[in-house]
């Protein structure tokens, strides 16, 4: 069991973990997930996923935090029911924990869920952060750039068309927008 209290890190980069993003390593992260803190990416590896596979993370409420690397929820679940999730280049959130740490500003910031992801949380895409859609995907509120989705279902053609700088080509699915519990 890992229980999130608090806001934590998943940092690779060289020099003890602010000497910038490498390319080499990744986390797998099998274990249960609990609690509402926030789980923060940076210093990450965009060809490398940091994967998420555990099916019995529905008590994680967090917020998961890309801001440089590449985020992979591979099984059902896996990213929690109820999370939230925030793919911004520009986040500097981790500055109040670790106020000498250093991530590249411009990500990259990558999003995937390999699984039909129904969140009773929000997306919120931003500064460029990435959603590779390939799944159906269901939020209670999805901001794009500033842009609010409205209620009801959106294609990844609408989506890729309107941004295409964080709808990555070749993609595929929707993204819904509706209460949580409904089926999508």
């Amino acid at each position: 069991l890992i229980g999130v209290q608090a806001q934590s890190y998943i940092s690779h980069g060289a020099n003890g973990g602010s000497g910038g993003a490498t390319t080499d390593r990744a986390v797998l992260l099998k274990g249960v997930l609990s609690g509402s803190g926030n789980i923060v990416i940076l210093n990450a590896s965009s060809t490398l996923p940091q994967i998420v596979s555990n099916t019995f993370n529905t008590n994680y409420t967090g917020t998961w935090i890309v801001q440089c690397g590449y985020l992979r929820g591979s099984v059902s679940n896996s990213l929690g029911t109820n999370a939230n999730v925030l793919v911004n280049p520009s986040y500097t959130g981790y500055l109040a924990d670790m106020p000498l740490a250093t991530s590249p500003a411009a990500g990259p910031a990558i999003f995937e869920a390999n699984y039909d992801f129904n969140s009773g949380g929000t997306l919120t895409l931003i500064n460029g952060g990435q959603f590779k859609l390939h799944q159906n995907c269901a939020f209670t509120t999805a901001t794009i750039e500033g842009t609010a989705l409205a209620s009801g279902l959106h294609f990844y053609s609408e989506l890729n068309s309107n941004w295409p700088a964080n709808f990555p080509a070749g993609g595929s699915g929707s993204i819904t927008i509706q209460p949580y519990g409904q089926l999508i």
